[in-house]
């Protein structure tokens, strides 16, 4: 039998076991809660930096939520520049549709300047003094900004595993929004569509008969034209002006299928600004007419 010192130790040993095992499940809780609430994640300065919690009521600043509210706000001018970054083309013109996977760009030039989102003080200087400071958008703050894909048969935001959408603000209050999507728009062969009266009333179409190498109308059918128009439902003119970057298309010579020899190839990329009505409202609209050499898809040279 052991003595009752022996019992009283063990049993204080087993009690000090028990207290941090507790310690350790309530450290651990809270470290995933932190986890899980922290968003935002501040890069550019070579060192680890705490994590800015944009759900935390304590920071209005950076949070993506005050972003979002002020970009929607009807009475807030957005003018906005956008470019598009090509990664890969697949046609699927026996279906009029291609499908594009692209980098949007959205420039606010100088947007958030003296508002109360921005402290310049917390800005690192670098080399270049340009965008310094980047932040993942939140699950429930996506989309950030106003402008949509108007006329998409199917759109997909890419993830692996987070959403690939994040924005990022420099010292001058120049906001910009970059979100990686892969969509599907239509197209049409250009010698099916010339009769007059463009039957699906492609703005595309008609620009490109235009062209000088498309006067005499004689290699047209070897042609499809595809068009994408950028915009935005909810804001209209003047509140909400966008326009097309002076580059406003990046890495255009991508083939329009993905064979090591490609049957589809992209002749030629234009864009060009119009405006539409939408609820008897005027609105701005960019417009990207993507033209297609398809003699391979149907022809055996």
């Amino acid at each position: 039998m052991r003595p009752k010192n022996f019992l009283s130790c063990e049993l204080m040993y087993y009690l000090l076991l028990f207290l941090s095992f507790i310690q350790f499940i309530v450290a651990s809780d809270n470290f995933l809660n932190d986890l899980s609430e922290d968003s935002l994640i501040l890069e550019g300065s070579g060192e680890y930096n705490k994590k800015i919690n944009s759900r935390s009521l304590k920071n209005e600043i950076y949070g993506s939520s005050s972003i979002k509210k002020f970009l929607a706000d009807p009475t807030v001018q957005n003018n906005v520049s956008v470019k598009i970054q090509l990664l890969r083309i697949d046609e699927s013109l026996s279906s009029q549709r291609i499908e594009i996977t692209f980098w949007l760009h959205e420039i606010y030039k100088s947007l958030l300047a003296g508002k109360k989102y921005i402290q310049p003080h917390d800005f690192m200087n670098d080399e270049k003094d340009i965008f310094n400071q980047r932040f993942i958008i939140d699950d429930k703050d996506f989309p950030l900004s106003n402008v949509v894909i108007k006329n998409s048969l199917f759109l997909r935001i890419h993830r692996n595993p987070m959403t690939n959408s994040f924005f990022m603000i420099n010292k001058n209050g120049t906001l910009s929004i970059h979100t990686k999507m892969t969509i599907d728009i239509p197209c049409i062969h250009l010698i099916s569509s010339y009769s007059g009266v463009n039957p699906l009333q492609m703005l595309c179409a008609n620009s490109m008969y235009e062209l000088p190498n498309f006067a005499n109308k004689n290699k047209i059918n070897d042609k499809a034209v595809c068009q994408m128009e950028i915009g935005s439902f909810l804001k209209s003119s003047p509140n909400f002006n966008i326009s097309w970057d002076s580059d406003p298309i990046l890495d255009g010579t991508v083939p329009c299928s993905n064979e090591n020899w490609p049957r589809c190839l992209v002749d030629q990329i234009h864009t060009f600004k119009v405006k539409e009505q939408f609820l008897d409202e005027d609105h701005d609209q960019l417009v990207a007419c993507f033209l297609l050499n398809i003699r391979r898809v149907y022809h055996h040279i």
